[in-house]
């Protein structure tokens, strides 16, 4: 019996010899989960401040190596960045898809109203494709009206831009000009960490390697929301008016005729109504004022 428990134990410490091959691997470090924002971007990661003011990198390189030692076993970091930009934020290079009323697969004839930047890499289809899946030929059919704007799926890559039209291009050489509406929203759906910016919120999950680094295996990278400009202030900080004084009636806390005025202390701002433009603005850069500006007796 007990030279059948000694057998087991050095058949299973044989098995960990042969998966880590005397190397460290994924069975030796620590699952963690990280949330806080994009502190910068370097070439070996992504900084990330987390909601306890800790300054951690997150490792992303599929060459899963850390100060010469190469971890083996952990998953190549899946990347996912989302946000919401408006139609000036496209640029030549980007790969996109849009939905598109076109016309002979030649010609947008309505402006476009939404596109989503998308992963070139990933990418396994090109071209003016149909919207949905299409009926099965039929040998009576008629020949499709090409007069007629049929709705299609646009994908390619931007290679000009301007404020209301963009053009793609396709594998084949072949080019498609499109009209973009001036409220088309642009979805950003990609791994390409250059469009990660400071500010942005994150989510990570990985495998700890030393206090301040872990090789990230997932993250979710956000834009924040940011309050349209000229925004009312939120219920709750309007001052509280109370009951009109009378006529002639001094005002509470007035000092008397003859008395020398105490010096105001500074009052902090209970309404919080400054704020900056961007959640990725500098902390101690100017920021405009929204609502209006209260005066406090």
């Amino acid at each position: 019996m007990i030279q059948e428990q000694l057998r087991r134990l050095l058949l299973v410490c044989l098995a960990i010899g042969v998966t880590c091959d005397e190397r460290p691997c994924l069975a030796q470090l620590k699952p963690v989960k990280i949330k806080g924002v994009v502190a910068g971007i370097s070439p070996q990661g992504i900084a990330i401040r987390t909601e306890k003011n800790q300054l951690i990198l997150a490792l992303i390189s599929p060459n899963r190596t850390e100060d010469g030692v190469r971890y083996r076993g952990i998953p190549v970091p899946m990347i996912e960045v989302i946000g919401e930009e408006k139609p000036d934020y496209l640029q030549p290079g980007m790969y996109v898809r849009f939905p598109a009323k076109v016309q002979a697969k030649q010609r947008v004839v309505e402006p476009v109203t939404e596109v989503t930047i998308v992963d070139g890499s990933k990418l396994t289809a090109f071209g003016v494709l149909p919207a949905a899946l299409p009926d099965l030929p039929k040998e009576d059919a008629p020949a499709p009206d090409l007069t007629v704007a049929e709705d299609s799926l646009v994908i390619g890559r931007i290679v000009s831009a301007r404020r209301n039209a963009i053009t793609v291009t396709f594998p084949d050489g072949k080019t498609l000009k499109a009209g973009v509406a001036k409220n088309a929203i642009v979805h950003v759906k990609t791994s390409d960490i250059r469009f990660i910016k400071p500010g942005y919120l994150v989510q990570a999950e990985g495998m700890q390697v030393k206090l301040t680094k872990f090789f990230a295996t997932t993250m979710t990278i956000t834009k924040p929301v940011e309050a349209p400009k000229g925004a009312k202030p939120a219920a709750g900080q309007v001052a509280n008016k109370g009951p009109a004084a009378k006529p002639g009636a001094a005002k509470p806390g007035a000092a008397k005729p003859g008395a020398a005025k105490p010096a105001t202390p500074e009052k902090p701002d209970p309404f919080k109504i400054g704020k900056p433009d961007s959640p990725a603005k500098p902390a101690g850069a100017p920021g405009n004022v929204r609502g209006k500006i209260l005066k406090i007796n």
